[in-house]
């Protein structure tokens, strides 16, 4: 594998940024959330930086974690004929015709911690609820 030039490492970043901002990052559901993980924390799609910053949160992410290039490198790999491709609506199976689903994640990289109180106080209230 040829080495990843700042240059290379900032266009693969813009790239993945497009995809999860204005695709809603259809793309990394074809990843497993393991894989989604190592992009995100690599490179960031969900953060802004300046070419600055991003160089600077390069240096520190593979300062702490020296495999982690390796790894998100090999995540791309995967995650690259994905990038850029037109979504066609899916056809309908015709009459008698089984429905076959396909079901895939998306890892947030940030937790909405109102969201997640939300969840959590209607749990509650669901538990309390059976309780009476």
């Amino acid at each position: 594998m040829t080495r990843l030039t700042h240059t290379t490492y900032k266009f693969q970043h813009h790239q993945l940024r497009h995809e999860w901002l204005d695709r809603h990052g259809f793309a990394f559901t074809m990843l497993s959330p393991t894989e989604q993980i190592l992009i995100h924390d690599f490179y960031e799609p969900s953060r802004s930086f300046t070419d600055y910053q991003l160089r600077a949160h390069r240096a520190a992410i593979t300062k702490l974690r020296p495999s982690l290039p390796h790894q998100a490198g090999k995540a791309f790999v995967r995650i690259a004929p994905f990038l850029n491709v037109e979504l066609a609506p899916l056809p309908k199976p015709g009459r008698g015709q089984p429905y076959v689903a396909k079901i895939t994640s998306l890892v947030n990289p940030q937790i909405d911690r109102a969201r997640m109180a939300q969840i959590l106080i209607a749990i509650v209230r669901e538990n309390r609820d059976r309780a009476a």
